[in-house]
């Protein structure tokens, strides 16, 4: 009997072991996919903290826009086709147009003097980014003009729909007529599409799966009619991108861009007008259209105010404002009033381009509800213009961000760097350094642009809030 049990046991210490040496390593496999995954979480975690954005406190706005926020989907690239009709001699004509890429995948809009050239600059570094061909279109401005014919033409379909509908025109003559015009309203539409892919290397698209293709224009933001033609024209739905930069430094700015220099000046013997006279007449147009009120207190005279002051005329400090704006004057009635003034004259406004909230307004409208819009803030590429540049293609779709040559790329970022505001004491003239920004100009402009700062943030959200001042 001792013995047996002596056996007995010797047993069960032999069948524990073999079992301690079984589970022994789906423990330490169990232990090192834990381990893998809590590696895997931190780095998530990591990568998270290390964004510009907290991405548990990211909200809506009050129109619907959020900043889309890593990760971003890859491109899906897709094939389009449509048909281009003519008639010629009561017959018609058909030609089918097929594009086996649809492009371009990232449109920039602006703002003018807000990086926009550095953007691409560094863009055009990665090996996967395809931009316009030739110098001369660095900027097709290419949507400006298709722009306007398609929403023409859509108008027209419009009106006519309306006149038949209030004549005795019978349901099916009015049905085939709007029919027409839509199916030509197609063909124009496809004809524009052909029209935009000669702007691209269609060669390096195809063959390089990889790629995204962008253009930058940086007066599209001025045209509110954009939106809704974009959506007609490219219902592949490309990626939309705006850049930011203060409203003051970006007009000060637009302005330098302006001045001729020296040598031009002397043989057209034309004098260039001050910053300040250029922002006291739009301050004038500004009243005649609506935007301000008459009440609204000259530069001249805001300037003599607060020189007879002894108290402090900062920013915050001041209490009132020199400008009086009609009463209700909301985000869209803003929007509606420079609407009317029409994009070319807008493009000529020094001030108008900085008011970027009902400038935006439209492409909010169209492209927030399904996070095809994206707008940074100048001072992000300012501060890291690489990693900048790189979030916003993987926005567009881009996986892969590396460049061709470190030393290529380093050479464009010093020929293309921001340029830092200060003062343009090159541009001297008449024993006058007409471009220098005085301080008192400046405030006044910051009051100016103050409501539709604040509009942004009803517009995009609340990390706008007190940008620009």
């Amino acid at each position: 009997m001792g013995g047996d049990k002596r056996i007995s046991t010797a047993l069960k210490i032999i069948t524990v072991g073999l079992l301690a040496l079984l589970v022994a390593p789906i423990l330490f496999l169990l232990s090192s996919a834990a381990s893998k995954t809590e590696v895997a979480h931190s780095a998530v975690i990591n990568r998270s903290s290390y964004s510009r954005h907290n991405i548990t406190t990211r909200t809506r706005s009050d129109h619907g826009y959020i900043r889309p926020h890593p990760p971003f989907p890859s491109l899906q690239r897709t094939s389009h086709t449509c048909r281009i009709i003519t008639h010629n001699n009561n017959t018609e004509e058909e030609e089918i147009v097929h594009m086996p890429t649809a492009v371009p995948h990232l449109i920039l809009i602006g703002a003018q003097k807000s990086a926009t050239s550095q953007f691409q600059a560094v863009a055009n570094r990665r090996k996967n980014v395809i931009t316009p061909l030739s110098v001369k279109k660095f900027e097709p401005h290419f949507l400006s003009w298709a722009g306007n014919v398609a929403y023409r033409f859509k108008n027209r379909i419009t009106a006519v729909t309306d006149n038949n509908a209030a004549s005795n025109t019978t349901a099916d003559t009015t049905t085939q007529h709007s029919l027409l015009l839509k199916q030509e309203y197609e063909s124009k539409l496809c004809k524009l599409r052909q029209m935009y892919t000669m702007y691209f290397n269609m060669t390096t698209v195809i063959n390089n799966n990889e790629s995204i293709v962008m253009e930058k224009t940086p007066s599209y933001i001025l045209n509110d009619k954009l939106p809704q033609v974009i959506d007609d024209l490219c219902p592949w739905q490309p990626k939309i991108l705006a850049i930011l930069r203060n409203p003051v430094d970006r007009a000060y700015s637009q302005f330098r861009m302006n001045l001729p220099g020296p040598r031009a000046m002397r043989l057209k013997n034309k004098t260039f007008p001050l910053f300040s006279t250029i922002v006291q007449n739009e301050i004038e147009e500004f009243i005649d259209i609506g935007l301000l009120n008459n009440e609204t207190i000259s530069l001249d005279r805001f300037a003599q105010e607060q020189n007879a002051t002894t108290a402090d005329t900062t920013l915050s400090a001041l209490s009132t404002s020199p400008f009086v704006f009609p009463p209700n004057m909301t985000l869209e009635k803003s929007a509606q009033i420079l609407s009317n003034l029409g994009a070319k004259r807008k493009a000529h406004s020094y001030l108008i381009r900085g008011m970027y909230a009902p400038l935006l307004l439209p492409w909010v409208e169209t492209f927030a509800v399904d996070d095809r819009l994206m707008v940074l803030k100048f001072h992000e590429m300012y501060d890291d213009d690489v990693n900048v540049v790189d979030e916003a293609l993987r926005f567009a779709g881009l996986n892969d961000t590396s460049i061709d040559d470190e030393v290529n790329l380093q050479q464009q970022l010093i020929k293309g760097k921001i340029k830092r505001t200060g003062d343009a004491n090159h541009h001297a003239m008449q024993g006058k350094d007409i471009g220098r920004l005085d301080s008192m100009t400046r405030l006044y402009l910051q009051l100016f642009y103050r409501p539709f700062n604040r509009f942004l943030v009803q517009l995009l959200g609340d990390e706008w809030e007190g940008w620009g001042e």
